[in-house]
């Protein structure tokens, strides 16, 4: 599936197996992907997943895995809201760089703002 905005695909979502429940408010998804084509592009990645028809809003679970240019996010689950370009997690996190390792519980991040927010027990290491 496939987002348009202006002509321009702003994200895909990919499964390998995708279950339409009578109602057609969700579609489930095992071993979702979703693509957000932004810069940096970010692609997510977990084992189950539900797309909101709706809202067009997609809902990972365990693991999630959210990786850009050479940085990588973990976390147990993770909202994604298409509406404001925003994902959202109240599980605990890690964010790993080359030179860095973010750990905490809790996570708001606006994409196009390039925002992140972590909530509580944040530790920070940084190297050279």
């Amino acid at each position: 599936m496939t987002h348009r905005e202006g002509g321009v695909i702003s994200w895909e979502l990919t499964a390998e197996k995708a279950i339409f429940p009578p109602g057609n408010k969700e579609i489930i998804l095992t071993s979702p992907g979703l693509k957000i084509n932004n810069k940096p592009e970010i692609i997510l990645t977990s084992k189950k997943g539900v797309y909101e028809v709706e809202d067009g809003n997609v809902t990972l679970s365990k693991p999630v895995e959210m990786t850009m240019e050479e940085k990588k996010f973990v976390t147990d689950s993770l909202k994604w809201n298409s509406k404001d370009d925003s994902v959202t997690t109240e599980d605990d996190i890690t964010f790993s760089g080359k030179n860095f390792l973010i750990k905490g519980t809790g996570l708001t991040a606006r994409i196009k703002q390039e925002q992140v927010r972590i909530f509580n027990n944040v530790e920070a290491f940084f190297y050279r």
